[in-house]
């Protein structure tokens, strides 16, 4: 709930601008870019830009399906409709308790995880976590999520991404 008040108490047009991201960093976005990657390894006759892109698919795929299924079975309030984070209603479809996990967050931590696995360099995997985790921050403070539906959301994207890469 702090952290919820800390992020509304703190809106400004800087603050607005930054975490607009939230809306650009997800699976419509997500769906043009992996398409994108996908044709221009197919052009290019890449294999390893199209398997980027079909890693991506799968990392999307898995996290949206976990995603999706925890939020049905949890049914927990958004901060914007409850006061209180502690209000679920199990086994829901409604939107307003849809809250945890944060789908932006999963989204955007299994792609990042994918893309960061493709180079070890510090510079390249800071960027990708910095934008997931710009994201995560935009839900609280677009009041959409609690800080605990992004930290689920980030934990189980990023886990997916990494399984992605790994297998």
């Amino acid at each position: 709930k702090e952290i919820k008040s800390f992020a509304l108490s703190n809106q400004n047009s800087f603050n607005d601008a930054l975490f607009e991201i939230d809306k650009y960093y997800h699976i419509e976005a997500m769906a043009v870019g992996i398409g994108g990657l996908y044709i221009y390894g197919l052009s290019a006759d890449n294999y390893k830009v199209r398997n980027l892109a079909l890693r991506l698919t799968e990392a999307t795929v898995y996290a949206s399906l976990i995603n999706l299924a925890t939020k049905f079975v949890l049914g927990r309030g958004r901060p914007q409709v409850n006061e209180i984070a502690t209000n679920f209603k199990l086994f829901n479809t409604s939107w307003e308790f849809t809250s945890l996990p944060s789908g932006h967050s999963t989204l955007s931590f299994a792609y990042s995880a994918v893309m960061a696995g493709e180079y070890q360099n510090f510079f390249w995997k800071f960027g990708w976590y910095a934008a997931a985790t710009l994201v995560g921050a935009g839900r609280i403070y677009h009041n959409v999520h609690w800080f605990s539906d992004v930290i689920l959301g980030a934990a189980i994207g990023y886990a997916v991404g990494e399984f992605v890469n790994r297998h």
